[in-house]
């Protein structure tokens, strides 16, 4: 692929799960048959705009990650990055490891959280193309859960009107 630019996928799935609170990490706890962080990795994978994956996780969860790779026929991951101790110094990580293997300041990477498991091919279609146009693009959704304000952490303060965020 030289000289033309690449659509790189940097999957985090190197949460510790503290909040939780579950024997393994969010990402590889079963959901529908497979772990969690299996649905975004797998449409991914199957996206004819993204050229390859890079996942980031905790370093004694690899095996846990390459069995799933190997067992689901998981392509173009070409590599598994231990995690830091934040999500900003995973992402940085896997960026310094994608820059010292060839990845070109015209590539435009993808993040996408390993426990969230409703990326669709609109959203990776959409990311890349406004990347594309203004340098940068952050994916936001509208909320449809119930929000409130508290301040005491006991009592509701106020509502936040959902069509707000």
């Amino acid at each position: 692929m030289e000289g033309k630019s690449k659509n790189i996928a940097i999957l985090l799935c190197g949460g510790s799960g503290e909040r939780f609170g579950g024997e393994l990490p969010k990402q590889y706890v079963p959901f529908g048959g497979h772990p969690l962080c299996f649905y975004p990795l797998k449409r991914l994978s199957e996206s004819e705009l993204i050229d390859q994956i890079c996942i980031v996780a905790k370093q004694d969860t690899f095996p846990l990650m390459e069995d799933l790779i190997q067992s689901n026929g998981i392509a173009k991951v070409n590599c598994l990055v231990a995690g830091g101790k934040t999500r900003q110094e995973s992402v940085y990580k896997a960026l310094l490891h994608l820059k010292e293997n060839g990845a070109s300041d015209e590539d435009i990477v993808l993040i996408q959280d390993g426990d969230r498991p409703n990326l669709t091919h609109r959203l990776i279609k959409e990311g890349i193309e406004l990347a594309r146009i203004g340098g940068a693009s952050v994916t936001a959704l509208h909320a449809t859960d119930s929000l409130f304000r508290s301040f005491d952490g006991e009592k509701v303060d106020s509502y936040i009107p959902r069509e707000t965020c």
